[in-house]
This record gives structure tokens, sequence and C-alpha cells, in this order.
């Protein structure tokens, strides 16, 4: 699969936003289930990103 500089970046910033919950969620920061559907979310749009891009040429 060849990878576009879009796919590229929407999957780094993704990847940095879920580890940012992440680290919230584990300082106790944010609460366990916000830092759940956080990286719920962020995965989600991995994936969408991901499909959206192989199937649509983007």
């Amino acid at each position: 699969m060849h990878w576009t500089r879009l796919q590229k970046a929407a999957l780094g910033f993704n990847l940095f936003l879920g580890l940012i919950i992440l680290l919230l969620g584990l300082t106790r920061l944010i609460s366990v289930d916000t830092t759940v559907t956080g990286i719920l979310i962020v995965v989600l749009l991995s994936i969408v990103g991901l499909v959206r891009g192989k199937f649509w040429g983007l």
C-alpha cells in the first residue's frame, strides 16, 4: 500500500493525540471513561482515514 503524505500526517497526528489522551489518563488528570472513549475515537479515526485513503485514493 502506498502511503500519501496526507495519510502519514493524519496517522501521526492521531498517534500524537492518542498518546496525550493516554498520558492524561495515566496521570489521573482525566477520568478512565474519558480516556477509553478518547482512545477509541482516535483508533476509529485512524482506521477511517486509512480505509478512506486506500479506497478513494486521497
